[in-house]
Parts: structure tokens; C-alpha cells; sequence
């Protein structure tokens, strides 16, 4: 009777962690798709003031231009900086998963 509690009480810390990890996952992909949608916008909106500018600005194209250049170059590095660091910020769950799977 003892050994048949304490299976049951490691199946049910088994389930309790793999609930938290697919919690962990669900809320990075929640996030992560939160942050395309935004992304998307955020590029239409630039589009559209890209266009009025470049319209605004026909007698300097070729400066525009250079500066349109430097500001998608930052704006690159500053969203793969974001990405980065707040994946790295999160344990990954797969890993997590796999540590804490136990075979039953």
C-alpha cells in the first residue's frame, strides 16, 4: 500500500510539472504571436508615413533613402535585441519538460 502511494504521489508530481510547462509554453506563444500581430502594424503604420515622406522628401530621395536605411537597420538590431534577451529570459520548456518526465 505504501509503494502504491507513493507511485501515485510521484504520477501526481509528474502531471503537476508537466501542467506547468505546457503553461509556460502557452503563455510564450501567446506572447510571441501578440508580438507578430504588433509587428505587422507597426509595419503597415511605417508603410504608410514611409510613402507620405518619400512624396514630402522627392527632391532628396537619395538622402531620405539613406536615412529610410539607417532607421530599418536599427530598428532590425532593436527588435532581434528584444526577442533575444526575452527569450533568454525564460527557461525553455522543453527542456524543462524532459528534466522533469518521469516514467511511469
Amino acid at each position: 500500500r505504501d509503494a502504491r502511494l507513493h507511485e501515485l504521489q510521484d504520477k501526481s508530481s509528474s502531471l503537476a510539472d508537466t501542467s506547468n510547462s505546457f503553461a509556460q509554453r502557452a503563455r510564450r506563444l501567446q506572447w510571441e504571436y501578440r508580438w507578430q500581430y504588433l509587428r505587422v502594424r507597426l509595419f503597415v503604420c511605417a508603410l504608410a508615413v514611409w510613402l507620405a515622406l518619400s512624396y514630402t522628401f522627392r527632391h532628396r530621395l537619395p538622402i531620405f533613402f539613406a536615412v529610410t536605411g539607417f532607421v530599418l537597420s536599427a530598428a532590425f538590431l532593436a527588435d532581434h535585441y528584444v526577442v533575444r534577451r526575452l527569450r533568454s529570459a525564460e527557461p525553455d520548456p522543453q527542456e524543462a519538460y524532459a528534466a522533469l518526465h518521469v516514467q511511469v
